[in-house]
């Protein structure tokens, strides 16, 4: 029984193909039993949200259920307050005890990971899957918040370097063009049908 699952967590406002592909060559770099797409309802480095939690869940789903190596993961909205990512890899300790748990992320958030809460903490539990551009080496990385144990905890994953922002898509769509393609096609006739980002104007 492979014994190691990947945590995915975002605001995913919305998913995009970016996310997925990311997911995919963790998944399959790391010989992963699953990935995890965590849905973030207070992301505590965002000053907003722009689809409602609803809005949002329903175009994870709809973007992650054709894939049997996904799964939508709604804990964070089990719980009140922010939704800080050592809260997230202590749950799934507890729930998957002696599982090898990889939290994924991106360069520019390994960077910032000194900033997070309890930074520590979170690798002692996790490793961390870092989705690298393309040519990408830990060596060339600044690695120096880190101990020598963390570090060994540390896995680059090259994926394509593909740029596309939840941001980038949002202005697509309130200057009146097209997401076809930048979103999975249920996703872009989800925000068609939908509407979700003409329902909170006051947070543009």
């Amino acid at each position: 029984m492979n014994r190691r699952i990947g945590i995915f967590g975002g605001s995913f406002d919305p998913v995009h193909i970016g996310h997925l592909i990311i997911a995919s060559d963790v998944f399959d770099r790391l010989e992963l039993a699953a990935v995890h797409f965590v849905l973030a309802p207070r992301p505590p480095h965002k000053v907003g949200l722009w689809a409602s939690d609803g809005d949002r869940a329903s175009m994870l789903e709809l973007a992650i259920s054709p894939d049997s190596r996904f799964v939508l993961d709604l804990r964070e909205f089990d719980r009140q307050g922010p939704s800080w990512s050592v809260d997230t890899v202590e749950s799934f300790s507890a729930q998957f005890p002696g599982v090898e748990l990889y939290f994924v992320m991106g360069e520019d958030s390994l960077a910032e990971f000194h900033t997070w809460r309890s930074p520590e903490r979170i690798l002692s539990l996790a490793h961390l899957a870092v989705a690298s551009r393309p040519g990408a080496h830990v060596s060339s990385l600044d690695l120096s918040q880190f101990s020598d144990t963390e570090r060994d905890r540390i896995h680059l994953i090259e994926s394509p370097e593909v740029d596309i922002s939840s941001t980038s898509i949002r202005d697509r769509i309130w200057s009146g063009r097209s997401v076809r393609y930048l979103v999975p096609e249920a996703v872009a006739e989800y925000i068609t049908r939908q509407t979700p980002y003409e329902r909170n104007p006051q947070l543009r």
